[in-house]
């Protein structure tokens, strides 16, 4: 049977020391000396009956057996159940075979978790002292004992831990007042009131500690944790997945949209709202696993994705928060016609309203443009030619103050995005609809001949006058940008009674043509 393993090279009949060998793809293989773990062994001894590994060395004689790498986390209770890889390096192993040592009886300060139940990651603690299990009914520092014994056993952690009642199966209360401060290695390094040393009231086994421990997840589990429910359709939360046994989250500035999408409706949600940074919690794990992952339209599982674990975390701004919606307004895909096809749908307002915009890190005409380029982009418009301007500084993005926006404003961030001209320069309230937005730039002047907003006089003067520029009210410029045939359809004194027009008929075909010929082939701009 597959799994199967034996001691040979018994030094007597009756010894627990020799050399194992395991029953694999249909013949006997052993494991290699040089990569073994003590967690591998303890699974080997256990899976032969007894408590154990104690010590290993090499054998002296050698073996034309195939070698096995082996990935045990030291609670499996067969070895089939842990990850092995054959071995093919002929460097990577030594030919000695390998030799252990398994104990059948446990000693002083050995541990376990038992209960009736089948589950052995969890259970009420025994402590071994002089021939006897015991349990344990108080400690200084309860979350301590509970984490040192979960990783004593093979485990990452401890999930819970309470006191409850027990029985008298289960052996005398041996120990209370326990103290595991640092790193003890195994029980008997702790301090405790002293073995058998019971007050009265917790001697019949009211107080007995009850512990469960963390199982390493399956490589690639995903969860989401401390969701928070914003309306009636809007989710989010910060979302894990599970790489080397540890959780750690994604990258924020390289999660795409098409991972969102994914993960929404892995978690039974309809679609993925952008733009979710950033997670953070004290109560879960911060590790940033996820660098870049990149996902393509067509996939519907994470594992159809391309996923870069654990290179130059340092440059990501933080873990991605996930955002998930349902009765999304962008279902219906609104947006398909527009920037050739390019412009994708954003959901806004907790739902209430989409937007048409560029794909993340793109924008200008018909979405050639790569953001950081250009160092602007039109957001929160129901096409993507009309929206917020937001400016990146060299570290984040922001809108500046519209008090101060000009149309000549409006015609230069047009051209420098390569649309030919702009029509009108929008007050904001057409575009954000309650999201307040940060203001980097307070005021903005130029000409109108300039070449980008860079070449136009900035000052962030207005950022200290809330009369002119407020946040909270979303105080922002927006733009209307339009190719070299694009006609006036209004005048910006009669726009707010025009906003379903806006809403319906602010379309692609009203940008026909880029400011350059060129662009009209232009190649798209790939992110970095």
């Amino acid at each position: 049977t597959s799994g199967f393993v034996r001691l040979v090279n018994k030094t007597t009949p009756t010894s627990l020391i020799g050399s194992p060998e395991i029953f694999f793809n249909n013949e006997w293989a052993t494991v290699c000396a040089d990569t073994v773990t003590l967690d591998d062994m303890q699974v080997i001894c256990r899976q032969l009956g007894y408590t154990f590994a104690s010590s290993t060395s090499q054998n002296i004689s050698e073996n034309d057996l195939p070698k096995y790498n082996m990935s045990c986390y030291g609670h499996e209770k067969s070895v089939d159940e842990c990850p092995y890889q054959l071995n093919s390096d002929i460097n990577g192993c030594s030919t000695a075979g390998l030799q252990i040592t398994c104990t059948g009886n446990p000693k002083s300060g050995d541990i376990r978790l038992q209960s009736q139940s089948n589950e052995d990651y969890r259970g009420f603690l025994q402590v071994y002292y002089n021939g006897t299990w015991g349990t344990v009914c108080g400690a200084k520092s309860t979350h301590q004992l509970a984490r040192h014994a979960c990783i004593w056993m093979g485990y990452l952690n401890y999930t819970s831990y309470s006191y409850q009642r027990s029985t008298n199966m289960m052996g005398p209360v041996i120990i209370n007042n326990a103290s595991c401060d640092g790193n003890p290695s195994n029980f008997m390094e702790c301090n405790s009131a002293g073995w058998y040393n019971i007050p009265s009231q917790y001697q019949d086994h009211g107080h007995d500690l009850y512990i469960t421990c963390e199982i390493p997840p399956a490589e690639g589990s995903i969860k989401m944790v401390n969701k928070v429910q914003h309306s009636n359709n809007i989710t989010s939360g910060g979302v894990l997945i599970a790489h080397d046994g540890v959780w750690g989250g994604f990258c924020y500035d390289g999660f795409n949209d098409e991972t969102g999408r994914i993960l929404c409706r892995h978690f039974g949600h309809e679609n993925y709202v952008p733009e979710s940074c950033c997670y953070s919690s004290p109560f879960e794990p911060n590790k940033i696993w996820v660098t870049k992952s990149q996902c393509s339209s067509q996939a519907n599982l994470l594992s159809q994705c391309n996923l870069t674990y654990g290179i130059d975390t340092s440059l990501c701004s933080g873990n991605v928060r996930l955002t998930c919606i349902d009765n999304d307004p962008c279902f219906s895909n609104p947006c398909a016609g527009q920037a050739g096809g390019r412009a994708i749908c954003v959901t806004r307002g907790n739902g209430n309203y989409w937007s048409c915009e560029c794909p993340k890190g793109y924008s200008g005409y018909n979405c050639l443009f790569y953001s950081k380029i250009t160092r602007i982009r039109i957001r929160r418009g129901f096409s993507y030619n009309q929206g917020s301007i937001e400016i990146y500084n060299g570290t984040r993005w922001g809108s500046t103050c519209y008090s101060s926006w000009k149309y000549t404003a409006a015609q230069v961030a047009c051209r420098q995005l390569g649309f030919a001209d702009t029509q009108l320069s929008w007050p904001p309230h057409r575009y954000t609809y309650g999201e307040n937005i940060t203001i980097t730039v307070g005021n903005i002047s130029c000409n109108g001949n300039e070449a980008n907003l860079n070449q136009c006089s900035q000052s962030n003067a207005l950022l200290q006058d809330f009369n002119e520029c407020m946040p909270t009210l979303n105080d922002q410029a927006g733009v209307l940008c339009v190719g070299k045939n694009g006609k006036e359809i209004f005048c910006q004194h009669k726009a707010w009674k025009l906003y379903k027009l806006l809403r319906i008929s602010l379309t692609s075909h009203f940008i026909d043509k880029p400011l350059d010929a060129s662009l009209q082939n232009a190649v798209t701009l790939p992110p970095k």
